[in-house]
């Protein structure tokens, strides 16, 4: 089970608990540009997959999954619109 699987099926934890995930989060938006296309799409697929809690989790983290997600799907987006590699 992931942090974020945990999260929604437990309920009962707090705000620092949260704000280390969105850290987590943080650190693979920023490590995409350092990993092969392969490792990256699956990257991103991954957080896009953790975004489907986003309505489900409070303390802002269930937004903040929302928001960072729909971020990933415009860029996935306008990647295959212009067919580059980096949007």
């Amino acid at each position: 089970m992931t942090p974020t699987g945990f999260t929604h099926s437990s309920g009962r934890l707090d705000r620092r608990y949260f704000s280390a995930l969105e850290r987590k989060i943080r650190e693979v938006m920023r490590a995409l540009g350092d990993l092969d296309d392969t490792e990256r799409e699956a990257a991103i697929e991954r957080v896009i997959q953790l975004s489907k809690y986003g309505n489900k989790i409070g303390w802002g983290y269930g937004d903040f999954l929302l928001e960072t997600a729909a971020a990933l799907q415009k860029r996935q987006g306008a990647k295959r619109l212009f067919g580059t590699s980096e949007a």
